[in-house]
């Protein structure tokens, strides 16, 4: 009766905890199964965007609505402006924007100094 007795005594905490270890492990499988499902989810949303995107930027669509919103002319030679007579700061006097490269004397003209800077894109 005494060894009856021991194992269950034994057996009942083993039995315990085997189901608690093998509901934490179920627990623990539910747990992978939901987070799987959800990054297939995810892959599936990211597949849809991606071809959404890839259809709202075709050249072709964006050309399309330019045309159709924007209602922009094409440039002509007349609309083109030379180099140096677009101001770099807009609103300050010509005399304060640019320095001779000889001095800190300010240059005079605003010509003059886009032809030193056209001199020099030439010479690179």
């Amino acid at each position: 009766m005494n060894r009856i007795l021991l194992w269950i005594l034994v057996l009942v905490p083993v039995g315990v905890g085997v189901i608690s270890i093998k509901n934490r492990v179920k627990a623990q499988e539910d747990d992978i199964a939901k987070i799987q499902r959800q990054i297939i989810a995810e892959k599936e949303q990211l597949r849809i965007l991606n071809a959404e995107w890839h259809k709202l930027t075709t050249p072709k669509r964006i050309e399309h609505l330019a045309r159709t919103y924007l209602k922009l002319d094409k440039t002509s030679a007349s609309k083109i402006a030379k180099l140096k007579n677009i101001p770099l700061v807009i609103g300050q006097p010509v005399e304060y924007m640019f320095v001779d490269q000889q001095g800190d004397e300010p240059a005079t003209e605003m010509s003059s100094y886009w032809d030193l800077l056209e001199d020099e894109l030439e010479q690179n």
